[in-house]
């Protein structure tokens, strides 16, 4: 079936400038990865012709991540990459998300860390004293493509490895999520509605699917909640300006966690302004017009769009794989979200998918193996084979992917690099804030509930401050 792509400009995942977190309080002991995929057959760079000429590398590491089609797809290249080296050893630890960061920052503190810490760009500047800044390491040859390892990059993806720094603090080598809605184009038609281009024909689209008796959104990120990531969409498409007139910035013009936390105790980020509740009412709005009277979390936020029953699904080029296997009955397609705040602008919402950090406390040899593999997994074969398996697009130069859906996507992909370093929302508060979300989207007061939002933010600035140990005597 001819599948309907509309290319708009995709990004990656852009965080919210406020970013209800999934972690933890509580310590989780790291498990043992699953079974690696079948190694590929490496390509003729992946030989020992390309290999470093310097001392045969020795030795074993170990890396975390939370993210397991990353794991496979590199578990696969690990043998490819052994084949070469036979006495590397290379582990990959699972580590559950919903815990990671807590985990890792204890491990971390009391030395018993892996080696390549699993990381993004919205988490490097949390565990930045812990980490090796990789910046030398790419300005040197990488010895299996012979060119500077920043060459091998595309360049904007390179530059979010710098994560609001001057440095470079993680290797994207598992490749970038692109995140926007998908939509179905049978329910569209019925309803007479076009694929949206501006917030307020979003608007207007979901309104008219739902009154049609229709499913206009298929999401259900909590159980009974609606409208969690709502919220991370609209911090953006709202408050960016306000985030960027802060008059102090870290050296390349990108606000790092310290100066929105500095900014909220200075009141420079003022969480309770006209501004804000507009935002917020407007998310209501959105939940109204998007969410059916009767929705089901039993359906499965997934399975409800692939079974033909919603318009709109937020997902990503992950999802392309699957949807080309699994929807027979409509066709389907892609655009990106429009601002909230600047209706005619789509948001461009970018990410690296799996990227790893290198520890700081690692031996000289640990590290030099876990730069070697790094620039191993750069080649554009292997870099191929590793985006694939997992349905994530390349940040490597001279990728082209097999699936032509996929590889559209990737040439018209905008590397936006994140601006704001978020605030994230322990266990704690978040469930706090999902709470008096809650309360607030089934008819709740507006002011009541933007007091109680902004008191969970100052509680997080207080907490960061004290974990950090920031001087704001300096503020």
């Amino acid at each position: 079936m001819n599948k309907v792509w509309k290319s708009g400009s995709a990004g990656l995942l852009l965080t919210a400038m406020l970013v209800v977190s999934a972690c933890s309080s509580n310590g989780n002991e790291a498990g043992s990865a699953s079974p690696s995929a079948a190694p590929s057959t490496p390509s003729a760079s992946e030989t020992g012709s390309a290999a470093p000429s310097a001392a045969p590398l020795k030795g074993k590491i170990n890396l975390v991540m939370w993210h397991q089609p990353t794991i496979d797809a590199v578990n696969a290249e690990i043998e490819n990459y052994k084949k070469l080296h036979p006495e590397v050893d290379i582990e990959i630890i699972f580590s559950a998300f919903d815990q990671y960061y807590t985990t890792i920052q204890t491990q971390l503190i009391g030395g018993g860390a892996p080696v390549g810490i699993g990381v993004s760009p919205e988490t490097t500047q949390m565990l930045a004293k812990y980490l090796e800044p990789l910046t030398p390491y790419f300005e040197e040859e990488n010895p299996y493509t012979k060119q500077s390892w920043k060459q091998d990059y595309v360049p904007n993806a390179f530059e979010i490895g710098k994560s609001g720094t001057n440095d470079v603090w993680m290797v994207g080598v598992a490749g970038a999520v692109n995140t926007g809605v998908w939509y179905n184009k049978k329910i569209l038609d019925e309803a007479g509605v076009a694929v949206p281009t501006t917030w307020e024909e979003l608007m207007a689209a979901q309104k008219t699917i739902k009154d049609s008796g229709q499913i206009a959104w298929s999401e259900q990120l909590v159980a009974n909640f609606k409208g969690d990531w709502y919220n991370w969409q609209l911090n953006y498409g709202f408050n960016l300006d306000d985030w960027m007139k802060l008059d102090t910035l870290v050296p390349d013009g990108r606000v790092s966690q310290m100066e929105v936390v500095r900014g909220i105790k200075k009141g420079e980020i003022d969480l309770k302004s006209e501004k804000v509740k507009a935002m917020f009412a407007e998310w209501k709005k959105w939940v109204e017009a998007g969410w059916p009277e009767n929705f089901s979390s039993d359906w499965g936020w997934y399975d409800a769009f692939v079974s033909g029953k919603a318009a709109f699904f937020l997902g990503g080029s992950w999802d392309t794989p699957g949807f080309v296997q699994n929807i027979k009955d409509f066709e389907f397609g892609h655009f990106s979200l429009p601002n909230p705040g600047n209706p005619s602008d789509p948001i461009d919402m970018a990410n690296l998918g799996g990227a790893w950090g290198l520890n700081k406390a690692a031996t000289p040899e640990q590290k030099a193996i876990f730069i070697d593999f790094m620039r191993f997994l750069s080649q554009p074969d292997v870099h191929k084979r590793a985006v694939e398996a997992q349905g994530m697009l390349p940040v490597v130069q001279g990728v082209e992917l097999s699936d032509p859906v996929m590889n559209a996507w990737a040439q018209d992909a905008k590397f936006n690099v994140s601006k704001i370093q978020a605030i994230s929302l322990d266990n704690e508060l978040a469930s706090k804030f999902l709470s008096y979300s809650q309360a607030f989207l089934t008819g709740g007061d507006l002011d009541g509930f933007v007091d109680k939002y902004a008191s969970i933010y100052q509680e997080a600035a207080e907490r960061l401050i004290t974990q950090n140990k920031w001087d704001t005597t300096q503020w």
